[in-house]
């Protein structure tokens, strides 16, 4: 029965794939010299143009090893009213600007403006995003590496679109490592 069941996962996980390869193939390719030059000629650095994701009690709770320390965030909480005020948020700030830069040469713009609920689905699946450069529509780029894109970045991505809900829950518990 295990032998059918992830002869089943593989099949519905390379499904899967063949309906995220047509949309990862609708945007256009941009090296990160080009966003770096069009950056420069509008006096800007390209960091300025990268959002970045809110910090929360939970990141400083993990800056300072208390990896999901309920105790520790709850207590954070109520000494503190804004995560603002917390004496360790510039270092998470810092920390997170430092590692919050393309990872890869390539990255990746949209081929018209995308709604906020896909940006933020794409910082959900751990993409980072470009914004405000130039005549460019927002930009996603790779923030780790060592592993599959496809798997880590794009399915991720493509489950969690605000129009994929009935794909989402086809493809729930499927397997999709290896892509």
């Amino acid at each position: 029965m295990k032998t059918a069941v992830k002869k089943d996962n593989l099949a519905l996980a390379y499904e899967l794939k063949a309906l995220v390869d047509p949309w990862v193939q609708q945007f256009n390719f941009i090296q990160v010299d080009v966003l770096e030059a069009v950056a420069e000629k509008n006096n800007q650095q390209l960091f300025e143009c990268i959002r970045m994701k809110e910090i929360t009690f939970e990141d400083i709770a993990d800056h300072n090893g208390h990896y999901n320390d309920a105790k520790y965030i709850k207590a954070m909480k109520k000494e503190f009213s804004k995560v603002e005020d917390h004496p360790d948020y510039d270092s998470v700030n810092d920390q997170r600007q430092q590692d919050n830069y393309p990872m890869w040469n390539t990255c990746f713009e949209f081929k018209r403006s995308e709604s906020e609920d896909v940006i933020q689905a794409a910082i959900d699946a751990g993409l980072g995003v470009i914004e405000g450069l130039g005549d460019f529509n927002q930009i996603l780029f790779m923030t780790s590496c060592g592993h599959s894109f496809y798997s880590s970045y794009w399915i991720p991505l493509f489950l969690n679109l605000p129009w994929n809900k009935d794909i989402k829950e086809k493809y729930k518990g499927v397997k999709y490592d290896m892509m």
